[in-house]
């Protein structure tokens, strides 16, 4: 969807969950699409579709994530990432080495960790071995690109033709990491104000997470009190985890108006989720709204409208403005049947945010535009 976004179009995919392919039919209708990724070959892409210019992939995260086993890139699901770099070696045999031009890979943070970082030097070693002749990497959080989450992802992007100025880095911003040189301290806050400048001012609707004015607990997916209450007198304050759970006996920390943190399987289980909402007594004339009543004068009218405290999961259509999707972007399939809630939640946990897949979709097609391709 980002890389869409940037310019790029989507000429075939790969997706193995049942679930995730029936929403993928429902928004690309005419692309083909193949269910598993180790069966997948280089010569199926380029017989169905003649060219592909961009590889975008990201390997199941599991073995990698620090809350994962740690296995590293032999685990069984994010050992795929060598049938992606198989798939790339095809298709440059293939197309004589014209297809791909790039690869994008994304992972979780713990891909530089895993395996004390041998596991991301074998990546970038593979990407070498496949004919890159340029590597650049970063890490990058989604709160800095326009969506209240914190969630930070590794992108991997490699270029496999030469091009008349390679000085010039991908990641242009801050610091440039490639391969050979030190890797970067910088993060996602460093480069906060060369990106964007913030959620708060990016003054789009579609982005808007919750409302100071809380529609949200009147919506379908509302299940607390409050639902049947005009959502005109509702002000709500949203509640993050600051320390999570690390088991069902451990406990929790939550701070308030803050950005959401990573959404996962882990958080999203069961009925606790990575985010709550707390309606708060509201004086809707005088515009009071903690739990003391403004001082009684003549001429004003009162407020009585006092709610009780309440808290609620996020709901579906949150978590998908937290990855910067459109609304009900995961709520059908192709064949008009509603998506589980628990699909949907598992559907965002592994998806990747939008607004950064834009961002560093537009840094490769601006090298291409420059480079006349």
């Amino acid at each position: 969807m980002g890389l869409e976004q940037a310019g790029m179009k989507v000429v075939y995919q790969c997706e193995v969950d049942k679930k995730c392919q029936s929403v993928l039919k429902r928004h690309w209708p005419d692309t083909p699409l193949h269910d598993d990724v180790s069966t997948l070959t280089g010569k199926m892409v380029l017989d169905a579709v003649g060219s592909i210019d961009v590889v975008a992939w990201g390997s199941p995260c599991q073995d990698l994530s620090v809350a994962g086993k740690g296995v590293g890139l032999v685990g069984e699901k994010s050992g795929l990432f060598h049938q992606g770099i198989r798939i790339i070696n095809e298709l440059r045999e293939e197309s004589n080495n014209e297809y791909p031009r790039w690869s994008i890979w994304e992972n979780v943070r713990g891909a530089f960790s895993s395996n004390h970082g041998r596991d991301f030097a074998t990546v970038i070693d593979k990407m070498g071995e496949a004919g890159a002749l340029e590597i650049e990497w970063r890490l990058l959080d989604a709160q800095f690109f326009g969506v209240p989450q914190r969630r930070k992802r590794v992108f991997v992007v490699a270029g496999f033709h030469p091009r008349a100025d390679d000085s010039k880095p991908v990641f242009a911003i801050a610091e440039s990491v490639r391969r050979g040189t030190s890797t970067s301290d910088q993060e996602g806050a460093k480069i906060a104000g060369t990106i964007s400048d913030g959620f708060e001012s990016s003054g789009s609707d579609q982005m808007t997470f919750i409302p100071p004015v809380a529609a949200a607990v009147c919506a379908r997916y509302g299940k607390g009190p409050g639902q049947t209450t005009d959502a005109g007198q509702v002000i709500v304050t949203p509640f993050v985890k600051s320390r999570r759970a690390q088991s069902t006996e451990d406990y929790e920390t939550w701070i308030a108006d803050a950005p959401s943190p990573t959404l996962n399987a882990f958080d999203n289980a069961t009925e606790t989720r990575a985010t709550v909402i707390v309606p708060v007594a509201f004086d809707e004339y005088n515009f009071s709204i903690d739990n003391t009543h403004h001082s009684l004068r003549a001429g004003t009218k009162q407020s009585t409208g006092v709610l009780e405290v309440a808290v609620r999961r996020l709901t579906p259509r949150e978590c998908e403005r937290l990855m910067g999707w459109p609304d009900d972007h995961t709520r059908w399939g192709s064949d008009d049947k509603e998506i589980t809630d628990t699909h949907r939640y598992r559907m965002c946990g592994n998806g990747v945010v939008s607004n950064v897949a834009k961002w560093v979709g537009e840094q490769v097609m601006k090298i291409n535009l420059e480079n006349g391709v």
